[in-house]
């Protein structure tokens, strides 16, 4: 039994009614309750015939039935109504209403108008129905050379409708189902705000399902038909996937599409491991190749749905020097073989393994595997999507490694759903400027979407001044040059006619601006009225392109971000600067460093929401402003000309430690001594290999040390043990501010090889005995003074023997408080931190997580955190010369640096601050100090750890090629 149209147009009314109440918050609920409740009244009746259901549908969501064009347009359509209807030229004016500014009606309006007035003569037995419709728009589309192959061919099966035939059904329909017939011709649903999946689902819970697998109504009802009779039980959702197949020659629906807003959000959609893609610049389509077929083996289908093989054909040329390039990212049935459930990485395999690349013709995409559920993810992330930025790409797609589609209900939010990443969708990235808008047009199909009583503006003209100077100088008559059109949101476009004072003229009248409008806008629709006060826009777009009959620059995809009120035309950017702005965006070359991509790392870590990275506070691998890759560093970089630590050499240049007290003893004897338990013979034996083996020391003769000592060099002030004590007492009691107060105030040549003026925060040592702590605290704040005696040959023997007789233990930890207690606790002897000297960046050294945790757990007692403590203990050193007493002069330690490189100008000062230090090795040569973002310590743990399992620890990211910063 025909279906009646004034069914849907009984749907279609209540569903206009309920989007104009503007229910925001429970829109999309009630227009499900609206069509639920529509489909169980009239289920029995579209279920009778199985062309029912294809018929409604085609009518009730007529933009998806891109296959079908029918060259109809509104004005075409108001001719077509207009002699259908016989309308005089009184009421064919009536007809044309429409197109006044601020009427607030469409066609469809002004002809249910025109219907109610003079209604045609219908009977109830002379009811259209929607076969009777869906034909007929068949037919029409037949007709069209635009329309895709299948629908032209049924011009033989049901013959061609021409345009008069719809006239005809115009006469035969009521007012309200003459408005809602136009708007189906014409594709203009937007007010009911379909959606076609709670349309499906009404119907069929497994419908949305299938449609997806199969974008065809036929063929999906028929597939649904087969699944019901197959399974007279029904099938669960989640099974769906592995039964219905895609079909060739029927496009598969594409995935839902995201837009990634920063890489906080794009690790909220998809966690886990993604497939990283470069976006191509193209045109998407979907190949089906069918050999069974011969020379019609191909089939391509555009974004849109719609079969495009014959467009594509048109397109090659005989030139053999010109040709396509596809680039291939999926594949989703192989001989029958549906992939639809597979997970991502596994069908880019088989994809590899089906296509053959040939440079410049053929090529698999781009892609890097990123799992964001490790640590180091969120810092991948961003340096891949830096780097597109710097290649000037268009931006990434981050495919999630799921199914292409899961129908189960307990899948996990936003499944399979893949996100095009840009920087034009994050922050204010994409922002080129203030224009000036100089005019405005009527659209009454958008004015009806924006619902605002009595607007006249719904599409704005933008251009640029040419002739600034003579405005400025002889206030001359503004020259605009008309870039292009914008159009606004609703909640802008209300504060526009709220507080905008444009002052309008009509655009035949207008006299106040001089308006050059190139040949594509001039060819489509031209201004309706000028402002002779332009508004301001703040106008951001994706990139910029020219257009062929446009011949300059223009931004590509402009929208509004902002609408400014205190700002003129002449605060806005002349056609001269969009120009320069645009060669410089698309003409700007590659540089051979890596700044920019730092720059743009550091841009992409404050995008995050309130400007925090997201790993900053979880995973703490936060990328850097400051520091370049090691793989793209230049010669010629910010900070010096430095190497890759690869390029490193693997032998350590020891350096003096820092001394608490002199006994002829070098800096390295003045390491912190932390007594932890009594001596014993096998922790002394212990020790004592470490010493010779570890370290490579060499015992020497105490007589010959004081013998060299005294001969040598010249008596200086030292203290002796008695002395030091003393002296520690005193130091432990004295206020910190008198302490630091002398220490800073004594002059270079009072000052012996003791600890260098270092603050307290800075170089405590920290330890889990409080009592040690206080302890070490007043050892690194000791500076001997020069008021002490000269030690005689006789103390020097007692200190000799304080240190080296009475205990290996005691003379181990005197050099090397790496002892047991000292070596990392997670890597011992093999820690790369081992035996280095270490600068904190003053922010860091105020970080208790790092110098209360990490820096303990790798055995690191104490730091400095200003550099002229280096040089200091270097000049001491270098006075006091090298060890005289138990033990030979150590090696000098490697000097290593952290920071904090999103803070460039403070991390650029500590930078000229070492540099102005000049350090020099013994030989001469200058000492390097490496410098590293802090956040390597706590990524060096986790490489530590996993460095101890099964897989080489080379096939892991390696920390200190990730946070490395440069060689000063």
């Amino acid at each position: 039994m025909p279906f009646s149209f004034a069914h849907v147009c009984d749907l279609l009314d209540q569903l206009q009614q309920q989007q104009q109440q503007q229910q925001q918050s429970a829109d999309k609920n009630v227009a499900r309750r609206i069509i639920a409740t529509w489909f169980a009244k009239h289920r029995h009746a579209i279920k009778q015939a199985p062309a029912t259901a294809a018929a409604l549908f085609s009518t009730l969501l007529p933009d998806t039935r891109t296959d079908r064009v029918y060259g109809i347009q509104a004005p075409s359509l108001q001719r077509i109504v207009g002699r259908a209807l016989c309308l005089g030229s009184s009421r064919f004016a009536h007809l044309r209403r429409y197109e006044n500014p601020g009427s607030g009606e469409d066609l469809a309006d002004c002809v249910a108008g025109i219907l109610t007035e003079t209604p045609n003569p219908v009977s109830k037995l002379d009811q259209v129905t929607v076969e009777e419709i869906d034909a007929l728009l068949n037919g029409l589309a037949a007709n069209c050379r635009f329309s895709s192959h299948s629908v032209r061919q049924s011009y033989w099966n049901t013959g061609c409708e021409n345009k008069e035939t719809l006239g005809e059904l115009y006469r035969q329909v009521h007012a309200r189902e003459a408005k809602w017939l136009t708007r189906i011709v014409l594709k203009q649903t937007q007010l009911t705000a379909l959606d076609p999946s709670i349309v499906y689902g009404s119907y069929d819970a497994r419908l949305p399902f299938v449609a997806r697998v199969q974008e065809s109504f036929e063929v999906a009802l028929t597939s649904l038909r087969e699944l019901r009779a197959s399974n007279p039980l029904g099938i669960g959702t989640q099974n769906l996937v592995h039964v219905i197949k895609p079909i060739l020659g029927t496009k598969v629906g594409r995935q839902t599409w995201l837009k990634g807003r920063s890489i906080k959000h794009c690790i909220g959609l998809h966690p886990k491991r993604i497939s990283c893609e470069k976006k191509m610049d193209g045109e998407y389509c979907q190949v089906h190749v069918d050999l069974s077929k011969g020379s019609r083996s191909v089939q391509i289908f555009s974004k849109s749905g719609k079969d495009s093989t014959q467009d594509r054909v048109g397109i090659h040329k005989s030139d053999p020097d010109e040709h396509l390039m596809i680039v291939y990212f999926d594949v989703l049935l192989i001989d029958n073989e549906s992939l639809l459930g597979t997970r991502q990485t596994d069908r880019f395999n088989r994809l590899r393994e089906l296509i053959t690349c040939r440079t410049g013709h053929a090529q698999l995409v781009h892609r890097q595997v990123i799992d964001l559920s490790l640590r180091q993810g969120a810092s991948d992330l961003r340096r891949a999507f830096a780097e597109s930025i710097t290649h000037r790409e268009e931006g990434l797609v981050l495919k999630p490694d799921d199914p292409y589609f899961d129908f189960s209900k307990d899948k996990r939010s936003f499944a399979g759903c893949p996100i095009k990443l840009k920087k034009e969708y994050i922050g204010n990235f994409g922002d080129v400027g203030d224009f000036a808008v100089i005019g405005a047009r009527y659209d009454p199909v958008k004015a009806k979407e924006y619902n605002i009583p009595g607007l006249k503006w719904t599409h704005f003209y933008y251009g640029c001044l040419t002739n600034k100077g003579d405005v400025q100088r002889h206030q001359s008559k503004p020259k605009f040059m008309v870039i292009d059109t914008v159009e606004v949101n609703t909640t802008m476009m209300k504060t526009v006619l709220i507080h905008g004072n444009t002052l309008e003229i009509p655009f035949l009248e207008n006299v106040c601006l001089e308006l050059q409008i190139p040949p594509r806008i001039a060819s489509d629709k031209l201004p309706t009225v000028v402002f002779r006060e332009p508004l301001v826009f703040d106008i951001r777009c994706f990139s910029f392109d020219k257009p062929g009959n446009t011949g300059f620059w223009i931004p590509r995809f402009p929208q509004v971000s902002k609408v400014h009120f205190d700002r003129t035309f002449m605060d806005t950017l002349t056609f001269i600067e969009l120009q320069a702005a645009a060669e410089v965006a698309r003409n700007i070359p590659i540089m051979e460093d890596s700044q920019e991509l730092l720059h743009w790392i550091g841009l992409l870590e404050g995008a995050d929401p309130r400007g925090v990275a997201v790993d900053a506070l979880t995973q703490s691998t936060v990328s850097s402003l400051l520091t370049p890759s090691p793989r793209r560093q230049s010669r010629t970089s910010q900070l010096s000309s430095i190497a890759s630590p690869n390029n490193t050499p693997t032998k350590l240049c020891r350096a003096p430690k820092i001394a608490l007290f002199t006994i002829p003893a070098s800096s390295e004897l003045a390491e912190p001594n932390h007594p932890n338990t009594q001596p014993c013979s096998a922790r002394e034996s212990n020790l004592r290999q470490q010493i010779q083996e570890a370290e490579g020391l060499k015992r020497s003769s105490t007589e010959d040390c004081v013998n060299r000592a005294e001969n040598q060099r010249p008596r200086r002030n030292t203290l002796s043990a008695s002395a030091f004590s003393e002296h520690l007492h005193r130091s432990r009691t004295r206020p910190e501010s008198s302490q630091r107060n002398s220490l800073t105030r004594q002059p270079l040549s009072n000052v012996c090889n003791n600890l260098s003026p270092v603050s307290i925060r800075s170089s405590q040592s920290f330890s889990l005995d409080s009592t040690t702590k206080q302890k070490q605290s007043a050892r690194s704040s000791y500076t001997a003074p020069s008021s002490f005696p000269v030690m005689t040959s006789r103390e020097i023997a007692s200190s000799r023997t304080l240190v080296s007789s009475t205990s290996s233990v005691r003379a181990a930890a005197l050099y090397n408080p790496s002892g047991t207690d000292d070596l990392c606790q997670i890597a011992g002897h093999r820690c790369k931190m081992r035996n280095r000297e270490i600068l904190l960046a003053p922010c860091i050294a105020n970080q208790l997580l790092v110098t209360e945790s990490i820096l303990p757990a790798h055995g690191i007692k104490s730091w400095v955190t200003d550099p002229g403590n280096w040089r200091q203990s270097e000049l001491s050193h270098v006075r006091d010369g090298a060890v005289r007493g138990v033990i030979s002069p150590p090696r000098r330690r490697r000097k290593i640096c952290f920071v904090e490189r999103r803070r460039v100008e403070a991390t650029r000062h500590l930078v000229k601050q070492i540099q102005a230090l000049n350090l020099r090795l013994p030989d001469g040569e200058r000492e390097s100090v490496e410098m590293y973002d802090w956040r390597v310590l706590e990524d060096i743990d986790q490489y530590e750890k996993s460095s101890r399992g099964s897989s080489p620890a080379s096939a892991k990211s390696n920390p200190w090629k990730k946070w490395w910063v440069g060689l000063v």
